[in-house]
């Protein structure tokens, strides 16, 4: 419960536009979900940093792997198509 709570903080602290706060907050939860194998949340976790790497307007190797990671774990929980935010963000990651 307490790491969910943590997320939702994270997602909280994004939609606020503080996205560096959002990310770091982000990096710690997403290493502690991927521990536990909590597959859902560590995709939804993982699509939130991917989205503050877009709006910190980074691009690069780290920006690369957090899409295949999401990419992945989309094919895993079968979500891709059901948030139609997500996938015209990820489209234009």
């Amino acid at each position: 419960i307490t790491l969910r709570l943590q997320l939702l903080k994270a997602m909280a602290t994004y939609y606020r536009g503080d996205h560096r706060p959002a990310a770091e907050m982000l990096d710690m939860i997403v290493g502690e979900l991927r521990q536990l194998g909590l597959r859902h949340d560590l995709w939804l976790a993982c699509c939130f940093r991917l989205w503050c790497e877009h709006r910190l307007h980074r691009r690069g190797t780290r920006r690369r792997e957090l899409l295949d990671e999401v990419r992945a774990l989309c094919a895993e929980v079968k979500v891709f198509g059901s948030y139609p935010r997500w996938n015209s963000d990820v489209r234009s990651a």
